[in-house]
């Protein structure tokens, strides 16, 4: 790998015009004569552990395209050609190679067109390497990109991945981990009122268990399912979806910063939908166990546990922030370069 320049003005000046020579080319990609089969391509691509190969031409050295693992099947294979004949130019991909001095939203729009994910980088007529498409997008204006942003940063998406992560790591901890271990619960009821077969005085509802305030007693869902019905079935079913969720929608949330700020492109859709069905199964769990409780004892002195209920709407809060981090911050406008 090199890097022609020092890339520590990464996103320093909304008005310059990046090039390719600003990226990190990889000058170790793989090549493969023209003359070469289809089978050759692909045994030297498992080799080397890369799915593309730049095609070259013997004779001077220049670049004739690029043959990727996808083509193979498509190209060749799904068309019941041989490998072992075919030569690489009939499944290869045609695309201009770009020098240091071409901007990289060209080499960008080149690929996008063509659906491939790596260009030739030449000088002179010789390849030097090659970029990628991920490394085109971080240098990519984006299209619709919010102007609005509440904080101005030296780098929005540097500032949208340490908000992703810390929000989801802490919206889990508050809504989800804490009232499984039992920390906190989200009611307390009158253990006497509660046909669960334990003490007397105040009882906890957490995420899956009803325990002693103050006791060594504890007793699952699972055991209020087979005592007292179907509710509480519910409730282990609700229980488990939120956890399931939870799980996933923190997972989404933390991989939505770190793909900002690494440019890969994912429809905001599938970076928003697991954290808003968590925070819909957080409120459903609030609502359906102050239903179960009143309807298995409706002469019960049900309860709001409150440290359980600020850590929930702190949970959500910190999600939905994550959801629409994009409001938050403004990339600052320095002087151009």
């Amino acid at each position: 790998m090199f890097h022609i320049e020092n890339g520590s003005d990464f996103m320093s000046s909304q008005k310059r015009k990046y090039l390719v020579k600003d990226l990190v080319i990889d000058d170790e990609y793989s090549t493969i004569d023209c003359n070469a089969t289809v089978r050759e391509a692909a045994e030297k691509m498992k080799e080397a552990g890369v799915p593309d190969l730049v095609v070259l031409n013997p004779d001077d050295g220049s670049v004739l395209g690029v043959i990727a693992d996808f083509d193979i099947v498509h190209e060749i294979v799904a068309e019941g050609k041989d490998p072992g004949t075919e030569n690489v130019c009939a499944g290869m991909y045609k695309i201009e190679p770009v020098t240091l001095d071409t901007p990289v939203e060209d080499a960008f729009v080149r690929m996008r067109d063509l659906k491939v994910t790596v260009v030739p980088v030449v000088q002179d007529g010789k390849l030097m390497g090659v970029c990628t498409i991920h490394d085109c997008w971080s240098y990519v204006p984006q299209e619709g990109a919010s102007k609005t942003g509440l904080i101005p940063v030296s780098n929005a998406k540097l500032s949208e991945f340490w908000l992703s992560g810390v929000c989801a790591i802490a919206a889990f901890i508050l809504g989800i981990l804490l009232p499984m271990t039992g920390v906190f619960g989200y009611f307390s009821d009158s253990a006497s009122a509660f046909p669960h077969g334990g003490p007397s005085g105040m009882i906890s509802f957490s995420l899956f268990t009803v325990h002693g305030i103050g006791s060594t007693f504890s007793i699952n869902y699972f055991n209020l399912a087979t005592t007292i019905g179907f509710v509480w079935i519910l409730m282990i079913i609700l229980g488990f979806a939120l956890l399931v969720f939870s799980i996933i929608g923190s997972f989404s949330m933390a991989y939505s910063g770190y793909s900002a700020m690494r440019g890969f492109h994912i429809e905001k859709f599938h970076l928003r939908a697991f954290p808003i069905l968590m925070v819909l199964f957080i409120a459903v769990e609030w609502i359906f166990l102050a239903v179960s409780v009143v309807v298995t004892e409706p002469s019960g002195s049900l309860q709001i546990d409150p440290v359980g209920l600020i850590c929930s709407i702190v949970a959500v809060c910190l999600t939905m922030l994550v959801v629409f981090r994009d409001r938050m911050f403004v990339q600052k406008e320095q002087g151009g370069a």
